[in-house]
């Protein structure tokens, strides 16, 4: 005679823990992968703060190239023709 399994087919609470330790592991996961860029959010989103304008003053030529790029930027956003 067999005896039924604690844990039936569908494994549900292997499925139960293998879920929750995904949920636990992927915000540090992504959290450690961010961190090896080197880049803050305003850096990376080129939202204008005080890191990013020190690294883009530090270049030369990086204020007509930051100039450049918020003038593509707002040619995408609001739909403006490219000349």
């Amino acid at each position: 005679m067999r005896r039924a399994a604690w844990d039936p087919y569908p494994f549900i609470l292997l499925n139960l823990i293998l879920s929750l330790l995904a949920a636990i592991q992927a915000p540090v996961i992504m959290m450690s992968q961010n961190g090896k860029t080197g880049k803050t959010g305003a850096e990376r989103t080129g939202l204008r703060g005080e890191p990013a304008r020190r690294i883009r003053d530090s270049r030369p030529g990086a204020e007509a190239e930051f100039a450049r790029d918020q003038m593509a930027t707002s040619r995408i956003c609001c739909g403006g023709s490219e000349k």
